[in-house]
Protein backbone atom coordinates (compact mmCIF):
# COMPACT_ATOMS: atom_id res chain seq x y z
CA UNK A 1 0.00 0.00 0.00
CA UNK A 2 1.29 3.74 -1.28
CA UNK A 3 1.46 6.52 1.45
CA UNK A 4 -0.81 9.13 0.59
CA UNK A 5 0.85 12.07 -1.25
CA UNK A 6 1.09 15.09 1.51
CA UNK A 7 -0.31 17.35 -1.68
CA UNK A 8 -3.49 14.92 -1.97
CA UNK A 9 -6.54 16.52 -0.42
CA UNK A 10 -8.20 15.00 2.25
CA UNK A 11 -11.79 14.25 2.70
CA UNK A 12 -14.24 16.54 4.50
CA UNK A 13 -13.91 15.82 7.97
CA UNK A 14 -17.53 15.62 7.69
CA UNK A 15 -18.41 14.80 3.98
CA UNK A 16 -19.05 11.47 1.92
CA UNK A 17 -15.51 10.51 2.05
CA UNK A 18 -15.57 10.63 6.32
CA UNK A 19 -14.15 7.02 7.50
CA UNK A 20 -16.34 6.62 10.35
CA UNK A 21 -19.66 7.38 9.42
CA UNK A 22 -21.51 4.97 11.22
CA UNK A 23 -24.83 7.08 10.91
CA UNK A 24 -24.13 7.31 7.16
CA UNK A 25 -24.22 3.65 6.67
CA UNK A 26 -27.38 3.05 8.83
CA UNK A 27 -29.04 5.81 6.86
CA UNK A 28 -27.95 3.99 3.65
CA UNK A 29 -29.64 0.77 5.20
CA UNK A 30 -32.41 2.41 5.93
CA UNK A 31 -32.76 4.38 2.72
CA UNK A 32 -31.80 1.41 0.54
CA UNK A 33 -34.55 -0.90 2.34
CA UNK A 34 -32.07 -3.39 3.63
CA UNK A 35 -33.38 -6.70 4.70
CA UNK A 36 -33.25 -7.69 8.33
CA UNK A 37 -29.88 -9.68 8.06
CA UNK A 38 -28.26 -7.15 5.45
CA UNK A 39 -29.25 -4.43 8.33
CA UNK A 40 -27.39 -6.77 10.58
CA UNK A 41 -24.19 -6.15 9.08
CA UNK A 42 -24.68 -2.56 8.29
CA UNK A 43 -25.07 -1.44 11.72
CA UNK A 44 -22.37 -3.68 13.01
CA UNK A 45 -19.89 -2.13 10.35
CA UNK A 46 -21.03 0.74 11.75
CA UNK A 47 -20.66 0.06 15.49
CA UNK A 48 -16.98 -1.09 14.54
CA UNK A 49 -16.15 2.09 13.05
CA UNK A 50 -17.91 4.37 16.21
CA UNK A 51 -15.89 2.12 18.52
CA UNK A 52 -12.73 3.03 16.48
CA UNK A 53 -13.22 6.50 15.43
CA UNK A 54 -9.91 7.62 17.73
CA UNK A 55 -8.04 5.28 15.46
CA UNK A 56 -9.32 6.33 12.08
CA UNK A 57 -8.39 9.96 12.23
CA UNK A 58 -6.38 10.53 8.85
CA UNK A 59 -7.25 14.22 8.57
CA UNK A 60 -4.75 14.16 11.84
CA UNK A 61 -2.46 11.62 10.85
CA UNK A 62 -2.11 13.82 7.61
CA UNK A 63 -1.69 16.89 9.33
CA UNK A 64 0.79 15.36 12.01
CA UNK A 65 3.17 14.30 9.16
CA UNK A 66 2.59 10.72 9.51
CA UNK A 67 2.12 7.96 6.29
CA UNK A 68 -1.54 6.59 5.92
CA UNK A 69 -2.02 3.67 3.60
CA UNK A 70 -4.30 4.76 0.63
Amino acid sequence: MAAIPRSAEPPAPDGPGRLADGIGIRRCATTYGYSPAEREGADACAAYLEHKQDYLDYLAFLAAGRPVAG
